[in-house]
């Protein structure tokens, strides 16, 4: 993410791409890049291609793998990089986020804390299981919010591939994706054949 970066990826097709970050190009956690043209065909258009995407995930070093001794040399060469504004992260509400019942008309209940136990509200209502064990469904208005929720998504697995596998290689270069991706057509227009069956 920050020295840069060189790898291979096999395509569909059997082409080999070979990627490579620009001079002093440095990737931020999940930034999108985009290969024109290495996407896949158009149906009923095989001259037309889609994009490639390509999503990054940065794996920081393990705690602990650092010593104190590399720490304090990186110090001085990270600390004179310039750095974006840090922007402010809205919490909401979803499913394990931790909230405490506030505004309730119902003193029993008013004061406890619980966690949300799904990813949508039903009637404007989250379904909430407080501390307890016991289950409620509260208004948004009558929630606040104690800590957002953990994201404990498994790290992906590295795909390993072996270049004598590969028919062609082919350097291709990545632009930056500015806001959503756009998408080709699956089709192209006025196609005249059946669907197969």
């Amino acid at each position: 993410a920050l020295c840069g970066f060189e790898f291979k990826i096999q395509h569909v097709s059997g082409t080999t791409l070979h990627l490579k970050s620009e001079k002093n190009e440095i990737i931020s956690p999940g930034q999108l890049k985009v290969i024109k043209e290495w996407g896949l065909p158009q149906k009923g258009s095989y001259d037309v291609k889609g994009n490639l995407y390509i999503h990054f995930e940065i794996l920081f070093p393990v705690p602990g793998s650092i010593t104190d001794k590399e720490a304090k040399s990186l110090e001085p060469v990270l600390g004179k990089l310039e750095y974006p504004e840090e922007e402010a992260q809205k919490i909401t509400f979803g499913m394990g986020v931790r909230v405490k019942l506030v505004n309730l008309n119902n003193a029993r209940f008013n004061g406890k804390s619980g966690r949300i136990i799904k990813e949508e509200s039903h009637n404007g209502r989250w379904p909430v299981e407080l501390d307890s064990g016991k289950r409620v469904a509260v208004p948004e208005n009558c929630l606040a919010i104690v800590e957002p929720a953990n994201d404990s998504k498994t790290s992906k697995s590295k795909m390993e591939t072996e270049d004598e596998d590969f028919v062609e290689t082919e350097n291709v270069t990545m632009e930056a994706v500015e806001g959503e991706p756009k998408f080709t057509p699956s089709a192209a227009k006025g196609e005249g054949y059946d669907e197969d069956e």
